[in-house]
C-alpha cells in the first residue's frame, strides 16, 4: 500500500486511532521513517459517592468505592486523592477516578451542615400550696421536646406537668430535636422550686461556666435583697458559701451544679 500524506509540519493532530509514520525530507532526500501510534484508553467509571448531611458541630466524611480525586465546586481546585474525604465547608463537591492517566466523568455530591434546633426555657418558682405551673420550652412546633428527671425520661412536649407539690428544688433536663434533620441541641436544665416563702430566687449574673483542666475556677455572682446562701445539692442540705459571690474549689474533671437561694 502507498503511504498517504496527512501533514507536512513539525506537529500533527488527529482523533483517528491508528499507526502513523513520520519522515524528514530535505530537497530530494528522505530519511528513514519513525513509527508512532495513537491509542485510545478506556475511560474509568465515575466513583460511587453518596451525599452527606451532618448536624452543626459534627464532622462528616464522603466515602468512594474507588480512590478518587476530590474537588470543591467554587474553586475546582484539587483537594485530595483518597477513597474518603472529610470536608469542613457545606457545598457541592466532585469526585473523579484517575486511572492510567485518564479521568472519569465527575460524580457530584453535596455536603450539608444542618443547624441545631433553637429553644429557650424558664425556671419556675412557686409558693407551697399554690398551683404548680407546667415547665415550658419555647421552640419550633415541629421540634420534639423530651423531659428527663434523675436521668430517666419523664415526658415529652413543649409543656410538661411535673406533678410535684412538696417543698423542694427539682432539676429537670430537656432536649430538643429536629425530626427532619435528626439534630439534637445541647441539653439544658430547668429548675422548679417550691418554697414555703414568697422570696424570689436570686439573680445569677453568669449561671453556666466552663474551664479547661487545671484552669482557674470561675467566681459566680448572685444578687438578692436578702442574705444569699450557696448549696452544692438540689435538696439544699450541703451549704458551701454565703454572700454575693462563690468560687468553687473543685479540681477534678467533671460537671458540678450549685444552687443559690435567699
Amino acid at each position: 500500500a502507498t503511504d498517504k500524506t496527512v501533514a507536512t509540519a513539525n506537529t500533527f493532530s488527529t482523533s483517528t486511532i491508528g499507526t502513523y509514520y513520520v519522515y524528514q525530507s530535505s530537497g530530494s532526500c528522505v530519511s528513514s521513517r519513525t513509527t508512532v501510534s495513537l491509542t485510545e484508553k478506556t475511560k474509568p467509571t465515575a466513583p460511587i459517592v453518596a451525599d452527606v448531611a451532618v448536624c452543626e458541630g459534627v464532622n462528616g466524611t464522603f466515602s468512594s468505592n474507588v480512590t478518587a480525586v476530590w474537588y470543591y465546586s467554587s474553586t475546582n481546585a484539587e483537594l485530595a486523592t483518597a477513597k474518603t474525604y472529610s470536608p469542613t465547608t457545606a457545598g457541592t463537591y466532585y469526585a473523579k477516578q484517575l486511572s492510567d492517566g485518564c479521568y472519569s466523568d465527575a460524580t457530584t455530591v453535596s455536603y450539608t451542615i444542618n443547624a441545631l434546633p433553637q429553644y429557650t426555657t424558664t425556671d419556675v418558682s412557686v409558693i407551697y400550696g399554690a398551683v404548680v405551673p407546667n415547665l415550658e420550652v419555647t421552640t419550633d412546633i415541629a421540634n420534639t421536646v423530651t423531659w428527663y428527671f434523675n436521668s430517666a425520661e419523664v415526658g415529652t412536649g413543649s409543656s410538661f406537668a411535673t406533678g410535684k407539690t412538696a417543698i423542694g428544688t427539682y432539676t429537670y433536663n430537656v432536649t430538643v430535636s429536629n425530626p427532619t434533620t435528626g439534630c439534637t441541641a445541647a441539653q439544658a436544665s430547668v429548675i422548679l422550686q417550691i418554697s414555703d416563702c414568697d422570696l424570689v430566687a436570686p439573680t445569677a449574673t453568669s449561671d453556666n461556666e466552663s474551664i479547661c483542666e487545671e484552669g482557674t475556677n470561675p467566681t459566680f455572682t448572685a444578687t438578692a435583697p436578702n442574705s444569699i446562701i450557696w448549696y452544692s445539692d438540689v435538696n439544699l442540705s450541703s451549704q458551701v458559701a454565703t454572700g454575693a459571690t462563690f468560687t468553687p474549689t473543685n479540681t477534678a474533671v467533671g460537671t458540678y451544679n450549685y444552687y443559690v437561694v435567699q
